[in-house]
């Protein structure tokens, strides 16, 4: 009798927890919302087209309604309504969520009980945030372009790049937590230029194909592996041309450099601090064979008068040097401060947008 009893337990425990391991794949939508009228209520997705598909139909009464299903993968969702308009914009993953609010302001209706809604409004947070930062600095920037001040439009340039490249590393950081999640290749887009090519190539082998091939992210899966993927370490290095950044100097190729291991570090004078710390480590690379190129980027295209004192001052007088055009940037993508590493076969060795990045590199070479 006590083995009988002990066996339908188990069965009973098995069935509880098959039971839950069933509808762990499932979402529920609960939406309580006041001031509004009993009417049909659609959960909808929104393709690239932009036009919203209904996926679902759910009856509200006095405020409620209901929706269950499931997700493949965390996904957008838009909740919209029969007879009046306003849409509560999701990003949902498989749990139990409860909407409260109130019809007058659906964009203060507040959901509870889902993770992936919660990175998203942590995430709309951080572009709100990043959005009036670059609101004020465009109008900072219009103001010293106006005025022809030239120390001020290369302070707010100055400034604006190491804001973005902060806040690029702070989304990559999220982002590599969950490579799993469509949101975090959508962040990617505005940031890819300043993450590290070979950090971005690692994240990107970690996320889902079906996450690549969403519709809402177009064609930038073969944007990515054209203008980033392709600049990680062990592709093929483009071909370059960079223009004399001195009087008399010669143009300088990807010729000048083949079969040689060699480095590209582009960079703007006013990088000081960084510019200071890096010198030094590539004088390392130098003293162990490494050909140096200095490339350098003016915010307005012109060579500074007293470049060449420059280059004295900073010890870099010796390393070969050369001025990047527009042509450079498209096939190099890089609009901040790196340190580019090619090997005797044309291939790239890696990218350093870091003085430790740029150490670790050189102490293999």
């Amino acid at each position: 009798m006590n083995n009988r009893k002990l066996k339908t337990s188990l069965l009973a425990l098995a069935a509880v927890l098959c039971a839950t391991a069933c509808n762990s794949d499932k979402f529920v939508i609960d939406g309580h919302l006041a001031g509004i009228p009993d009417q049909d209520v659609y959960l909808c997705s929104q393709p690239q087209s932009g036009n919203y598909v209904v996926l679902d139909t759910a009856r509200m009464e006095n405020g409620h309604f209901r929706f269950k299903g499931k997700m493949e993968y965390n996904d957008y969702r838009f909740i919209t309504f029969q007879d009046v308009a306003g849409e509560i914009p999701l990003y949902i993953d498989n749990s139990k969520m409860e909407l409260e609010g109130e019809f007058a302001h659906l964009d203060s209706v507040k959901v509870t009980g889902s993770d992936a809604m919660d990175y998203f409004n942590t995430i709309l947070a951080q572009e709100a945030a990043n959005g009036q930062y670059r609101a004020d600095q465009i109008r900072a920037f219009r103001t010293a372009q106006q005025a022809g001040d030239t120390a001020a439009l290369n302070a707010i340039y100055k400034e604006a790049i190491a804001h973005d490249e902060a806040y690029a590393q702070k989304i990559f950081a999220m982002a590599e937590k969950r490579p799993e999640d469509l949101l975090s290749l959508v962040m990617m887009i505005n940031c890819i230029a300043y993450i590290n090519p070979d950090k971005l190539a690692a994240y990107y082998e970690k996320v889902p194909s079906n996450i690549k091939t969403h519709p809402r992210m177009g064609t930038f899966d073969s944007y990515l592996h054209k203008n980033v993927i392709q600049m990680s370490k062990g592709y093929t290095a483009p071909a370059f041309t960079l223009y004399p950044l001195l009087d008399g100097g010669d143009t300088l190729t990807s010729a000048d450099i083949k079969d040689k291991v060699a480095v590209l570090y582009v960079t703007n004078p006013e990088e000081v601090e960084l510019n200071n710390r890096m010198y030094a480590e590539l004088h390392k690379a130098k003293e162990k064979g490494v050909e140096v190129v200095a490339v350098f980027v003016f915010l307005d295209g012109k060579v500074p008068a007293g470049i060449k004192k420059y280059l004295e001052e900073r010890g870099i007088a010796d390393f070969k040097t050369g001025l990047a055009d527009q042509k450079f940037f498209e096939s190099y993508v890089c609009p901040s401060t790196r340190a580019i590493f090619i090997g005797k076969d044309g291939k790239f060795l890696g990218t350093a947008l870091t003085v430790e990045e740029a150490q670790a590199i050189i102490s293999t070479l």
